[in-house]
């Protein structure tokens, strides 16, 4: 069977292509289930790539049918029309087709969308897998999904189920990995010969640094996915990617040079090189509710507003926390949210960020920001200052900061603070003909931002 470059032949794949060819020739339906990364998809694609009737390279995919794919991607808003559709075009190739050595197959791919449906898809497959008064169904079916489906539906059909890779698996990947990367690195060069003996040359051995990098990769791997924060947040192909980049270092490094051990190989080469990052943005809020399939797809890099300031704006953060910290602390131990109900770790550096663009000087930027976060303070926060820690260390400062509070325009109605955010900002607020719905909309949709300036 031909394979992509850096493919690995592991349990997975192997397992995979053999049941899913078996059940595809004798139209047995088939529905394999395992997290992204597990070679589901991989399998399908390199069966259909071989499978090419008289067309195909190997002898034996010569004597088997050419196979006519018709694939379906399941999705939440897919509908039983979508599926009938398929199964109808599969059936029609096939009988139109019925002298010629071909089969029809359906491919229900991320089949577990569509079963989140709110059309409910999946029930027209009961029948489409279970014809009445026939053994199996007019074509071959296969469904891949992250997911086990309902019993009613598993029931009508093989179940291969792939587990979680254990450390030992994920090194035997990853070795499979980089000795195919490096095979076709020898055949691309001109270098590889075919041995009529079993005995393996040297060149498609992996040196003992070599593997003790990719059991560092296997090892590292395994523990960081059972501990990771956010769930498929990195996923096998992520594992995959990085194997592949690191084993391809090692053949530009030249990993066979004596006295280098495997670190110190992937830091020369590492050192030589640039990243490259993709360029998809996720809030962090919404990493739990993301599809696995595609998160697992994109380079991951966790990106905050404290990644954007110099070691400057660290001090003043610093400095800012432990303000934030000491004026919520008392006896009662309140938190930074019952004192600020908008704080999320990124307020302090966004305040600061804003603030340096309108001055350099340490000690402004840092009243400034204590101005600002009064704004978001509630009221019983401010009564609480004298019992807190930081009233004890400069009592006058945090009096001049209640007498601040006070006198903001957030505590005697919705019309004080309008006139106040009109008068500082005219440009962006003029009553010339009074106010309309429009012009108030618009508005109150800008004051948020106004007043914080």
């Amino acid at each position: 069977m031909e394979l992509p470059e850096g493919i690995a032949k592991n349990t997975a794949l192997r397992e995979n292509v053999f049941v899913i060819l078996v059940c595809i020739l004798n139209k047995i339906p088939i529905f394999v289930v395992g997290k992204p990364g597990c070679s589901k998809s991989l399998s399908m694609q390199l069966i259909r790539s071989n499978l090419r009737g008289k067309d195909s390279k190997d002898d034996f995919f010569r004597i088997l049918p050419q196979l006519y794919c018709v694939s379906f991607q399941g999705s939440e808003s897919s509908t039983s029309d979508g599926i009938i559709k398929v199964f109808d075009k599969a059936k029609k190739y096939q009988e139109h087709n019925s002298e010629e050595d071909v089969m029809s197959v359906v491919i229900l791919d991320e089949i577990g969308l569509a079963e989140i449906s709110r059309f409910n898809p999946l029930k027209v497959l009961h029948s489409l897998l279970e014809p009445e008064n026939k053994t199996c169904p007019d074509v071959a079916v296969v469904g891949i999904s992250n997911w086990t489906l309902d019993a009613a539906k598993m029931n009508r059909a093989i179940h291969l189920s792939r587990p979680e890779m254990d450390c030992e698996e994920l090194f035997e990947t990853s070795r499979s990995i980089s000795l195919s990367l490096k095979e076709q690195s020898r055949a691309d060069s001109g270098k590889l010969t075919f041995l009529i003996n079993k005995q393996q040359p040297s060149f498609c051995r992996l040196s003992f640094g070599e593997e003790e990098i990719l059991h560092g990769l296997a090892d590292g791997f395994f523990q960081y996915s059972k501990e990771q924060t956010f769930k498929n947040f990195h996923g096998l192909r992520d594992f995959y990617s990085l194997t592949k980049y690191i084993s391809k270092g090692l053949l530009e490094a030249g990993t066979e040079a004596e006295g280098q051990k495997g670190g110190e190989i992937v830091l020369a080469w590492l050192k030589e090189k640039s990243w490259r990052f993709a360029d998809r943005n996720v809030k962090e809020k919404k990493l739990d509710l993301t599809d696995p399939p595609f998160l697992n797809r994109f380079e991951k890099q966790s990106f905050r507003y404290v990644d954007m300031l110099d070691e400057h704006c660290t001090s003043i953060i610093a400095k800012l926390n432990t303000f934030v910290d000491e004026s919520c602390y008392t006896q009662k131990q309140f938190k930074p949210s019952d004192t600020y109900p908008l704080y999320t770790e990124d307020l302090v550096p966004s305040l600061v960020i804003a603030e340096k663009m309108k001055t350099e000087s340490d000690e402004n930027m840092f009243a400034n920001c204590c101005s600002k976060l009064l704004w978001i303070s509630t009221p019983d926060a401010i009564l609480r200052m004298p019992y807190t820690q930081a009233w004890g260390k400069n009592a006058m400062y945090f009096r001049k900061l209640q007498k601040e509070y006070f006198s903001l325009p957030i505590h005697s109605g919705l019309e004080d603070l309008l006139a106040y955010v009109v008068e500082k900002d005219k440009k962006a607020f003029k009553v010339d003909k009074g106010l309309t719905v429009d012009s108030l909309d618009a508005f109150c949709r800008k004051m948020p931002l106004l007043y914080m300036k």
